[in-house]
């Protein structure tokens, strides 16, 4: 017993001591993200977080990891992450924001959807630029860096309330023109490394991206209202596993 247990401390050691040769390293990494946007305005009356609710996405990306020494490196990836927020809407009882509405029957009907909740959802491809740095132990990086997007798909959808589908539509609020298609923004995140075996690593990470660009811009139609929402902000966890070259 005691010989396999000297056995398994070694081999530990051993794989460690490799990974830390090893430079350059490239990886999958998957999980999800909790969202929401830092300022929204309608009609000139500007909101921070309020009306707004947090958004869950997915995210996954292809890594590549360049390392200095065993206490600092550099990252960039290649990412496809869903992100956004859920919004909130009045429904009066003798029209829809200025036009047609549902009947006083249906509004009676869904009591809760006199503020219901609709689901803004926009799919990024990211380029993140990541410095890392190791902190406490050597397999615990504290990460800095910003990144660049752009966005590739976008919806809104009623998610409270399915007889209201046909007034919640994209066209039907927003002009595709309204939507900023580049966003740029900074990151900040914790990683830790678990090494497997000689060539194999495993990533456990948290990272919280805050955008600087706005999202959506223009005039909300068949009102005449002016909507902007800017500051996408991201809180992601992720799980992933690295080649080491």
């Amino acid at each position: 017993m005691k010989k396999l247990v000297t056995f398994l401390v070694l081999s530990l050691l051993a794989n460690t001591l490799v990974a830390q040769t090893k430079k350059e390293s490239i990886g999958i990494t998957t999980g999800f993200n909790v969202s929401n946007i830092s300022k929204y305005s309608n009609n000139g009356t500007s909101t921070t977080f309020n009306g707004t609710r947090a958004l869950f996405g997915y995210e996954t990306a292809v890594s590549f990891r360049y390392r200095f020494s065993n206490r600092f490196s550099i990252k960039t990836e290649l990412s496809y992450i869903e992100k956004g927020w859920k919004g909130q809407r009045f429904i009066g009882s003798v029209g829809f924001c200025g036009s047609p509405g549902p009947s006083q029957s249906m509004l009676d009907a869904y009591k809760n959807s006199y503020t219901y909740v609709f689901d803004n959802r926009f799919r990024y491809v990211t380029v993140p630029f990541i410095l890392e740095y190791s902190i406490f132990k050597k397999n615990i990086f504290l990460q800095l860096g910003g990144f660049r997007s752009k966005i590739v798909k976008s919806d809104q959808t009623n998610a409270a309330n399915p007889l209201l589908e046909s007034y919640t539509s994209p066209e039907y609020w927003l002009s595709p023109v309204n939507v900023k298609s580049l966003d740029w923004g900074a990151n900040l995140g914790i990683e830790s490394r678990i090494n497997l075996s000689k060539y194999t690593q495993m990533t456990f990470s948290t990272r919280f991206s805050q955008g600087f660009s706005t999202v959506i811009e223009g005039i909300s139609y068949p009102t005449t209202n002016k909507e902007m929402a800017k500051g996408n902000q991201t809180l992601s966890f992720n799980i992933g596993l690295f080649y080491l070259n």
